[in-house]
Order: structure tokens, then C-alpha cells, then sequence
């Protein structure tokens, strides 16, 4: 968190003077100087007052960002100053941070550590100069211009690419008041700052908007729920449904889970009552397609959360479905989606604010990974409101981001469907009639042994189908037919349908039955 005040102004890296003295003489220098300097390529300038082991610097960059700096070396004190928030931060004068962060200290350290050569002898801004060169196994470190009578590095150059340097400019020796090395009026530390923040931030959390009663609505749907609140969401029967509960609050909070088919409720594969203890955490239980569940409730018993529930889409779906919501509080949120780039794009967003009567945000659209922007659009609205974005797949979006404000929700569907390819008529059939040579007994409904009902699928169609029977994938299954699949393909040594039976539901079943499969003679054996 310290390194965070500093480095998060950008400019003062090098700016945290710790003392610079190496002896003290009979009568401590007092002196101004101003300060010039050169940071990967950056130009700094600031001012420095310099009383016996005590120093302030104030440094600013290009965009007039400033900067503070108190040093107390007897004390072993530096207090940085942050002039724009009103806060100041404690750290050691001879701690690592001031060593890795202060040339003036850096050389201070480097003189007493390692190998120094007298180049000879200078003159900075009027004052005579020792010329010293710090270095190890035989590789410069830094080179240096020390005055005796200042007793102070005047001059410091690194040698790096970019030539950084530091140097004090128009030296006056004058008395230096007391006041400037203490911390002004007004400002807080920023331990306290950051106490004060997080509780302001606790406060205002708390003051959100929860359900406490029952509210309906469909997917994709997320609300905050406190105590007594429930949510009755309409959802696909056809496809998963994805809840993800998030705790709000610092104890436990205990939510149950029920869903219903027509109004009736229905015994789930997944457990019903769920437990979060600790702000923060979360669960994502899945209510898979087989329950066939065309509603769902979230009830919270105790405590507080975000309930979030969506339909999960097929993998295996030929057109590409995305749905989300999104909801924030006191904080801005930002999410962004990979998309299939050689596929025309539609986005609908509707507004639903839980906070308000409207919601703030933006989205970006991208050809490569959240870079080379294609497009950005800024929106405002208005809770039951839609709007929609449409792009041609000669875009290439591969990407696309969305930033909602605060106190905002919205649904987010994304549709980019597969490119339907050219049907080329079918021939008319030929009849032939020929002569039969021998009575055709009639056929019964079984195989006969050892012949098989349909062609063999392959190797690549077989690890599709194997994946979608045993994740109950019927969607899956329903688009390898509609590509001409044969419903009595052989899959594994055993018919498709054989292979439902096995490994997915009565619904897979039926569904291959509805498209052709013969029913099976007798259930095949676990």
C-alpha cells in the first residue's frame, strides 16, 4: 500500500531525498536549490530546502501533478505529501523503499558498500565537487558530485539508456523556517484515509437496495436479496440453468433453492439449501436440462446476496448464443466476451437498474484481443428499454467490452449465427420395376442378429455424439440429424439409440424415437 501512494502520482521515483549527509560540520548548511531531472526518458523539475539532516522536496511533472516530501534523517522519518487528497505517508528514511526509490540515498548507500574511484574535482551551480565513480566488478554504478561544504550530492547520473540524471540548480545558502519540514493542517494519514474510505464504502453498501418480498421476472436476471426476498425466474426447459450466489455481508447467509414445471414444483438433482459464510464468497450450482424445469425460486433465509441465474447455451449449437447480466452497486463494472470474428454480430442490451429508473454504460467493439478498436457507443437507458448493435462478420470482432456505471443492470444477449450454406435441389428419384423372383417375407420389427440397422458414424461424429448422450446434450444430438445423420447410425457396436439408453435420459430416448429410431425390443442392461 505504500508503494501504491507513491508510484501511483507516476513521477516520483526518484524523489524520496533521504539524508545525503556524511559528516556534519560545525555549522549544518542551510540552503534552496532547484531540482532538475531526467527518469526513463521523462523530465522532472521541483525545488528543495535543504536545513542540516533535514530536507523538503517538491517535485511536479509535465501534467502539474505534485508532489511532497519530508526527510528527517536523525529520526529516520520520510513523510510523502499528497497535496491533491490531502494525505501524507510514514516511512523509514533508511527502510528499502527510500533505498530503491532515492538516488540521493542510493548513493549514500552505494559509497559505503562498494568500490569508489576519485575522478577528479568539479564545480556544480559555484561549489567545488568531488567527482566519484561507484562500481561493482568493475561495471559503473552510478557516478556522483559531492559537496564538503554542502555536504550533499549535487549531481548524480545513472548509466542507463536513458540517461537519467538528477542535479540542483540556483544554490542559496539562506535560513530555512521549521515549518516547512512538518505536516500541514488539514491532511490525514493515509492509514486513516484509507479507514475512513472503507468505512463510507460499508456505509453505502449497507444503504443498497435488497428484495424482501417476492419479485418476478426471466433470464438472464441477477438482484441483491436480503432476508424474506425471493426471486421467481421463468427459464428455458430446454436448457441448463446456471445460479451463481454471492455473499454480501461478513456472516452467514443461507439460501434455498426450489423449481417447478407448469406451476408444480419438482424434485431437483441438486441440493436446496445452500450455506455462505464470509463476505465475498460464492457458489455456482447447475440445474441441468433434464429436470426440464420451466421455473425456478431463490429464497434467502438468512443474511444477504446477489443472486445471479441464466440458461447456459449449448457448446455444441450450430448458432452462437451468449447471455448475461450484469449489475453493480458503488463501483463501476467491466466485462468483456470473445467472439467468433468470421460471424456477423448482434448485441441486445435491456436496460433493468435494481437501484434506479435507468443504467449507464458503454461497449467497445474490437478486432483483436480488447485492442484495434472497431467501434464504442455510450448509452443511457431507461429500465424495460432495449437497444441493439449489428455488424457484418467483414468486421472481424473478435471482442467486445462493456463497462456499466454505477447503480445499473442490464441484459446482455449475443447472437451470432452460423452461416446457412446453399441447399442444392435433390434429383427426382427413379423408379424401377422389376420382377420379383421369389415371395418377400414379411419383415418384423427386430434386426436380425449380426446385421446392422444404419452405417457406421465416424471417428470424429462419434466423439461428438459420446460427448452430447453423456452430457444430455440434446440440442447437440438434434443438429448432427438435422446435418443427415442417420437416427440408426452405429455407434460403438450398438445403435445410437442403444447408446441414449445407457448413457443419457428417457428424454434423449424419446427424442430419438420422435425422429425414426425403433423402439428398442427389450431395455438394455446397466
Amino acid at each position: 500500500m505504500k508503494k501504491g501512494m507513491i508510484s501511483g502520482c507516476g513521477i516520483f521515483i526518484i524523489m524520496l531525498f533521504t539524508a545525503a549527509l556524511f559528516s556534519t560540520p560545525l555549522l549544518a548548511a542551510e540552503f534552496t536549490a532547484d531540482v532538475d531531472q531526467r527518469l526513463n526518458g521523462r523530465e522532472l523539475t521541483g525545488k528543495i530546502f535543504v536545513k542540516g539532516e533535514k530536507y523538503c522536496v517538491e517535485m511536479q511533472d509535465a501534467r502539474g501533478n505534485r508532489m511532497v516530501v519530508i526527510v528527517d534523517q536523525k529520526s529516520d522519518m520520510t513523510i510523502a505529501l499528497d497535496p491533491k487528497r490531502k494525505q501524507y505517508m510514514e516511512t523509514k528514511t533508511s527502510g528499502m523503499f527510500s533505498l530503491m526509490n532515492d538516488p540521493f540515498q542510493s548513493a549514500r548507500h552505494t559509497e559505503a558498500k562498494y568500490k569508489k574511484t576519485l575522478l577528479g574535482r568539479e564545480k556544480i551551480s559555484g561549489y567545488a565537487c568531488e567527482k566519484l565513480r561507484f562500481e561493482s566488478n568493475k561495471k559503473e554504478l552510478m557516478t556522483v558530485w559531492k559537496s564538503k561544504k554542502l555536504a550533499f550530492f549535487l549531481k548524480i547520473t545513472l548509466p542507463d539508456k536513458k540517461h537519467s540524471f538528477i542535479q540542483l540548480k540556483n544554490i542559496k545558502e539562506r535560513l530555512i523556517e521549521d515549518d516547512r519540514f512538518k505536516v500541514p493542517a488539514g491532511y490525514t494519514s493515509q492509514e486513516e484515509a484509507r479507514k475512513r474510505e472503507k468505512q463510507k464504502r460499508e456505509r453505502e453498501e449497507a444503504a443498497l437496495p435488497v428484495v424482501t418480498k417476492q419479485v418476478k421476472g426471466e433470464v438472464p436476471w441477477a438482484r441483491r436479496i436480503g432476508p424474506g426476498g425471493e426471486m421467481r425466474v421463468k427459464v428455458d426447459p430446454k436448457k441448463s440453468v446456471r445460479f451463481k450466489f454471492e455473499n454480501l455481508i461478513k456472516g452467514e447467509s443461507v439460501i434455498t433453492v426450489k423449481a417447478f414445471i407448469k406451476g408444480r414444483p419438482i424434485k431437483m438433482d441438486i441440493k436446496e439449501t445452500y450455506s455462505l459464510k464470509g463476505k465475498g464468497r460464492s457458489t455456482k450450482p447447475l440445474l441441468g436440462m433434464q429436470n426440464r424445469a420451466d421455473e425456478v425460486a431463490i429464497r434467502v433465509q438468512k443474511g444477504k446476496i446477489i443472486a445471479t441465474i441464466i440458461n447456459e447455451e449449448s457448446s455444441f449449437a450450430k448458432d452462437k448464443i451468449q447471455t448475461f447480466f450484469m449489475l453493480t452497486g458503488i463501483r463501476k463494472f467491466t466485462q468483456g466476451k470473445f467472439l467468433v470474428s468470421k460471424r456477423n454480430l448482434r448485441l441486445v442490451i435491456t436496460g433493468d437498474s435494481q437501484d434506479g429508473t435507468e443504467s449507464r454504460f458503454k461497449v467497445q467493439f474490437y478486432k483483436g484481443d480488447y485492442k484495434d478498436k472497431v467501434d464504442e457507443s455510450e448509452t443511457v437507458l431507461k429500465n424495460g428499454r432495449s437497444k441493439t448493435w449489428e455488424y457484418p462478420a467483414s468486421k472481424g470482432i473478435r471482442t467486445l467490452e462493456i463497462t456499466l456505471a454505477e447503480h445499473g443492470g442490464i441484459k446482455v444477449r449475443i447472437e451470432q449465427p452460423a452461416f446457412k450454406k446453399a441447399v442444392k435441389p435433390r434429383a427426382p428419384a427413379k423408379i424401377i420395376t422389376t420382377a420379383p423372383k421369389k415371395r418377400i417375407k414379411k419383415v418384423s420389427g427386430k434386426t436380425a442378429p449380426g446385421k446392422s440397422p444404419g452405417p457406421r458414424l465416424s471417428r470424429k461424429q462419434s466423439r461428438i455424439i459420446i460427448k452430447a448422450l453423456n452430457a444430455n446434450d440434446i440440442a447437440a444430438v438434434e443438429s448432427e440429424l438435422d446435418k443427415g445423420m442417420d437416427v440408426n447410425s452405429m455407434l460403438y457396436g450398438g445403435t445410437l439409440l442403444m447408446r441414449a439408453a445407457n448413457l443419457s435420459t428417457a428424454d434423449m430416448v424419446r427424442m430419438l424415437i420422435s425422429r425414426g429410431a425403433p423402439e428398442l425390443q427389450d431395455p438394455p442392461r446397466r
